[in-house]
């Protein structure tokens, strides 16, 4: 299962493979609050690809917990739009760790989740469905074995 606060806005041009993984690793580090659909693409490529990589009885699905204000995501925005951030998190269905944590390990272990597989991406607690820019099989062996070759050079 890959799990993560998906957060963010990147442009991207036309690049390499490797320059994509390189950015993926660092735009999965430091997306912020905000919405990244490139970011989450990027999630569901590797979701897809390490899929096809696992061995039978390995279901991989990718778990976003919406946006969640309060948070180290948001350590580098101003101090007022972090207090703002700590006030809305009190709100009902804004998402926090104490409310996500739960949500994550019900997909993770209960059984009304056991029959995702192939890179499911549920948001909060709905399956969504994966547009068809997020499924390109091509894209997702590039970007996996860009990645590859990047720990490989890290000596990872």
């Amino acid at each position: 299962m890959l799990g993560a606060g998906l957060g963010g806005v990147h442009r991207e041009r036309r690049s390499s493979p490797e320059a994509v993984s390189r950015r993926s690793a660092t735009s999965l580090a430091s997306c912020s609050a905000c919405s990244c659909a490139v970011c989450t693409v990027r999630f569901l490529y590797y979701a897809h690809e390490l899929q096809r990589h696992a061995g039978p009885g390995v279901d991989v699905t990718v778990y976003e917990p919406g946006w969640m204000p309060g948070t180290d995501l948001g350590r580098g925005a101003p101090a007022v739009l972090r207090a703002i951030g700590r006030g809305i998190a009190h709100l009902p269905r804004v998402a926090t760790p104490e409310r996500s944590g739960p949500a994550l390990a019900s997909v993770a272990l209960d059984e009304k989740w056991a029959h995702l597989r192939d890179g499911a991406f549920v948001v909060r607690d709905k399956v969504t469905e994966v547009r068809p820019v997020a499924q390109d099989r091509d894209r997702e062996r590039r970007l996996w074995q860009a990645t590859a070759q990047l720990l490989a050079n890290a000596h990872v």
